[in-house]
This record gives structure tokens, C-alpha cells and sequence, in this order.
């Protein structure tokens, strides 16, 4: 007996649909000597044609080697490969990573606490609230280190996004960084990149062992707005 599938998982292999075939012509046709400073001079408004706003975003596309046709191509493969169905699930909660088989709920985090009802469906509600009162924890956490004059360095851990995301951050708001923290990252689950990072702030001021000193500070401070099961 034959499972059924939801909607969202019915999608053809990108690489098998008619837009994948009129993407490999674009760019025989005009992608492979593509100039990107022949393109500006011959379309005076092509930072207009290529630029994309959202509320709070803005994107900047005319830089990328695409004209009209790589665009409507780009377009007709998302709609083939069903990317709208798989947006729409993502919404409604359903559980679009099959690899875990649990639902995608990065849009709460990114959801108000008081956004009107229309913008969750019932069934994430509670979530919404859960997400939120994490948060409000984690920034609770981020206070108290910040008005604790005792710690020094912070040091993130994580692989993927979640090295690279904090990075960035940081970067960006550079000129409103506490000066008296310092930042470190890792990104590896090697305890030896650990050490190697925990042993250069430490060396420099006092010793390593003050730095385990540290981190048993830090993580009492953890367990104060987190709670000791969450550290």
C-alpha cells in the first residue's frame, strides 16, 4: 500500500524540469561571457530592474550575472520545483524536514509576540509563546553578562550558521561593542580549537587555570535567568 504524500513532497528533481533546460540555454546563450560592466552600461537602469524591497529589506541583485530571461527562468523553476507549496507548509507548522520529521519554525523567532492572529495559525500559538519566553531568557542572560565586570571573554560555539551568524553579527555592530568583552569563536566540536581558543585570552592576563576559573563564573551566571538544566 502506497503512503500518500502531502502536496509539498509531490516535486519533481530540479535538474529534471523544463526551467532546468532554459537555464542551461541562458547560459550558453549569454551567461558563460557574461560582463557585468557591459550589462550597466547597456541597461542605465539595471539597478532598478534588479533590486528587490521587503519591509525591513533590501536586495541589491543587479550585481549578479542574470539578465531578464535567467530571471524568468529562475522564476519558473522555483514554481515547477513547488517552492510556494513548501513555503505555505512551512507556514502552517507542517513537518517540511523530513530528516528530522518536525516542522521548520525559524518564522517564529522572527514572528511578535503580539502579532495578530491571522499571522500564526492556532496550532503554533503556543509555540509563539514558548519561542518567546526563550528569548526574553536569552536576553536576560546577555544582561547579565554584560553588567558583570568579572567576564571578560565570551566565547561562542557552534558549527554552520551558528558560527558564521554570530560572527557576522558582531562584525556588524562592531561600534556598539562593549569594549571590556572580548569575543572568541569556535567551530569545531575538537576540544583541542576549544582549548587552543580558551588558552590565548587566559595566557595573556593571567594564566590558564584563572580561565576555568572564568567559565565556572560564567556558568554559574548561566544558571541564574536560564536555569541549570538549560547550561
Amino acid at each position: 500500500m502506497t503512503a500518500h504524500l502531502p502536496d509539498w513532497m509531490n516535486r519533481p528533481r530540479c535538474d529534471q524540469t523544463p526551467a532546468w533546460r532554459e537555464l542551461g540555454r541562458c547560459y550558453e546563450q549569454t551567461g558563460r561571457a557574461f560582463d557585468l560592466r557591459q550589462a550597466f552600461a547597456a541597461e542605465p537602469d539595471r539597478f532598478d530592474r534588479f533590486s528587490v524591497n521587503a519591509p525591513l529589506v533590501f536586495a541589491d541583485l543587479s550585481r549578479n550575472r542574470i539578465d531578464a530571461a535567467t530571471t524568468q527562468a529562475l522564476l519558473a523553476l522555483a514554481q515547477e520545483c513547488r517552492l510556494e507549496l513548501h513555503r505555505d507548509a512551512m507556514f502552517a507548522g507542517e513537518a517540511i524536514n523530513t530528516t528530522e520529521g518536525r516542522a521548520v519554525l525559524h518564522t517564529l523567532l522572527r514572528c511578535p509576540r503580539s502579532a495578530p492572529g491571522d499571522a500564526v495559525t492556532p496550532a503554533l500559538q503556543p509555540l509563539l509563546s514558548e519561542v518567546h519566553n526563550t528569548l526574553d531568557a536569552m536576553l536576560a542572560f546577555a544582561e547579565t553578562l554584560r553588567a558583570d565586570p568579572a567576564i571578560t571573554d565570551v566565547v561562542n560555539i557552534g558549527i554552520g550558521g551558528s558560527d558564521l551568524g554570530p560572527q557576522m553579527a558582531v562584525l556588524a555592530l562592531d561600534a556598539f561593542a562593549d569594549s571590556g568583552k572580548r569575543l572568541h569563536f569556535v567551530s569545531n566540536v575538537d576540544g583541542h580549537e576549544l582549548a587552543a581558543c580558551l588558552k590565548a585570552p587566559a595566557a595573556a592576563r593571567h594564566g590558564v587555570p584563572d580561565c576555568v576559573q572564568d567559565l565556572h563564573h560564567g556558568r554559574d551566571h548561566d544558571q541564574r535567568p536560564l536555569g541549570a538544566a538549560l547550561v
